[in-house]
């Protein structure tokens, strides 16, 4: 483990709900200062589903959201790994 590796954000017991699904405070605090406060339908309907693994092909419109519904499950994942791992 690198000494020098500080961690700046610490999982919080009472983190933002987005789509039904809990999320560490940086990463809504960073939909927060990107004004995203609420899920477009394509993210309503495939987060939640691709947080407990399940695969999906998502199809809608240019802007509606995809790229954050897919990302969104894998970065909290990533999260949770490095704060509990180091």
């Amino acid at each position: 483990m690198n000494s020098s590796l500080k961690i700046t954000h610490a999982y919080q017991p009472n983190p933002m709900k987005f789509c039904g699904v809990s999320i560490p405070s940086p990463m809504s605090n960073s939909l927060e200062t990107m004004n995203i406060v609420e899920p477009t339908p394509i993210q309503k309907a495939a987060i939640g589903p691709l947080t407990t693994g399940l695969s999906a092909i998502l199809h809608a419109e240019t802007g509606s959201g995809k790229t954050l519904t897919y990302l969104l499950p894998l970065l909290k994942r990533l999260y949770f790994r490095y704060v509990f791992y180091y």
